[in-house]
């Protein structure tokens, strides 16, 4: 399965696993609030949009 972030509409970095993916995400999402993160899902053609988590 291929994963890629995808940053403000932008198809960036490709991940092996969506896990992996996912870490990265949160991790810049922390580093830059404002900009939009999502993780795209090459198999099945879908965004999951990253949020930061509640405190």
């Amino acid at each position: 399965m291929v994963t890629v972030l995808s940053v403000d509409g932008k198809l960036k970095t490709r991940f092996d696993s969506s896990d992996k993916a996912m870490t990265a995400a949160v991790a810049l999402k922390q580093n830059y609030p404002v900009v939009q993160i999502a993780v795209y899902d090459a198999a099945a053609r879908s965004y999951s949009p990253v949020a930061l988590p509640e405190k």
